[in-house]
């Protein structure tokens, strides 16, 4: 719990968190920053619960399935290497997904990546996140090629990667990705009619 809660606690005690407005701010002198970081935790362990589900289709294999489908449509060079190599499954991205990118990116970056997230959830995309998936893959896409990496590779190499992602390229990349799919299933919308 931890891992989750330290960095909330962090952004909560920060002083900041009173800028919002004077009645947040009452709110905040009232109530002890423990007890906020815990229903912000409660909160995002009801948002990735379905992760942790043991059932036979859970969160997620269709977090597996939306990245397979994305990477399809969206880069088939990356999609044909990942088909050759064994690799559709997408396995080495289950950590990703479980508690939205937490290892990938540096302590205060997550924050970066998770409000960018779960602000998008409300504004453009509740899968968001698998366009993030989408942006990192394709931020390596040059070197998985080129080295025609397998399952074993691609783990180990993300593996190695954690924390020294950049955080605003890969979210840029995904806001972009977003862009286009809009764009694209605009232009197929407007062919058929």
């Amino acid at each position: 719990m931890c891992d989750i809660v330290a960095p909330l606690l962090i952004v909560l005690d920060d002083g900041m968190f009173w800028l919002f407005n004077v009645v947040n701010f009452l709110c905040y002198v009232c109530i002890t920053t423990e007890a906020l970081v815990w229903d912000c935790f409660q909160i995002l362990m009801i948002t990735v619960a379905a992760n942790f589900n043991s059932s036979e289709h859970n969160q997620m294999d269709l977090n597996f399935s939306n990245l397979r489908a994305l990477l399809r449509v969206m880069d088939p060079d990356l999609h044909d290497l990942l088909q050759e190599q064994d690799c559709t499954h997408l396995y080495f991205t289950h950590r990703w997904f479980l508690i939205d990118f937490k290892r990938e990116f540096g302590y205060d970056e997550v924050f970066n990546a998770w409000d960018v997230i779960w602000a998008a959830a409300h504004c453009s995309s509740q899968h968001f996140r698998i366009f993030v998936a989408l942006a990192l893959l394709q931020q390596y896409k040059h070197l998985l090629l080129d080295n025609e990496m397998g399952f074993t590779d691609i783990t180990k190499f993300f593996n190695e990667m954690a924390e020294h992602h950049d955080v605003c390229a890969v979210l840029q990349r995904a806001r972009q990705l977003v862009g286009d799919l809009h764009k694209e299933l605009h232009s197929a919308c407007a062919q058929h009619t």
